[in-house]
């Protein structure tokens, strides 16, 4: 029975608004875009652990798509392009201290919006309750917003507990636009942070019995399978 309870309390949580909060500045004309909104690195930083422990024979690399994410969208809002640099930056570079403030940002206080994240992997895909239905009611709440040019933050759930997934497997991206195709599939263009300058990455989503079916393209060739998305509270922050 306590098992239940707690089952139940987890997915609820997947259906708690996500306000993308007051404050947002007036949209320039030109909507946000990927190559020119982006940063040109990838998603991909490394840390070498200090001390004693630097001389081991290792070093760990860890994404930080929603730092990047948030401050890319505080770019376009400040009508500010981001710095051309392609080569990531490390600990010590003001950027890389910016990215990894907006990235504690994107994970709320003391990290309470994983839980968001925990209670969409802990739902099926299909059925009533499913996250093709939650899907379904995250993107008409975001369409007006797209539909305006006002890019919004996205959290892809790419893979469920029932796959053994871990939470780190997800991902952050901006949604930038949107397009009706045809026969109730829309296509969602995205900022994504793990492929900079990329303008041809999409989240294509098709009408299912339940909801949408979403895959996200990176170009006419590579796909991935998507469980769902849903959208993650934006404020914006000064940019220095």
């Amino acid at each position: 029975m306590k098992a239940a309870w707690i089952a139940a309390f987890v997915l609820s949580l997947s259906f708690l608004p996500a306000s993308a909060g007051p404050g947002c500045r007036e949209v320039p004309p030109e909507p946000m875009s990927a190559s020119q909104h982006g940063f040109a690195f990838v998603n991909s930083f490394e840390w070498t652990p200090p001390g004693g422990w630097a001389r081991l024979p290792f070093r760990h690399r860890y994404g930080l798509c929603g730092g990047m994410s948030l401050l890319a969208m505080d770019h376009f809002h400040a009508g500010i392009e981001p710095q051309s640099v392609s080569v990531t930056p490390g600990p010590g570079d003001p950027l890389f201290e910016r990215i990894l403030l907006r990235q504690a940002d994107s994970m709320g206080f003391l990290g309470r919006r994983t839980l968001r994240y925990l209670a969409w992997m802990a739902l099926p895909e299909e059925g009533e309750g499913g996250s093709q239905a939650a899907t379904r009611r995250e993107f008409y709440s975001m369409k007006a917003d797209l539909e305006r040019g006002e890019p919004v933050a996205l959290a892809l759930i790419y893979v469920g507990f029932a796959e053994r997934g871990m939470i780190w497997h997800n991902h952050q991206v901006v949604a930038t636009g949107v397009q009706y195709l045809g026969r109730g599939t829309f296509a969602v263009s995205l900022y994504d942070p793990n492929f900079p300058g990329n303008g041809s990455v999409s989240l294509v989503l098709r009408g299912s019995p339940d909801g949408y079916e979403t895959t996200q393209w990176i170009g006419p060739h590579r796909r991935l399978h998507v469980r769902g998305f849903f959208r993650t509270p934006y404020l914006p922050s000064e940019v220095k």
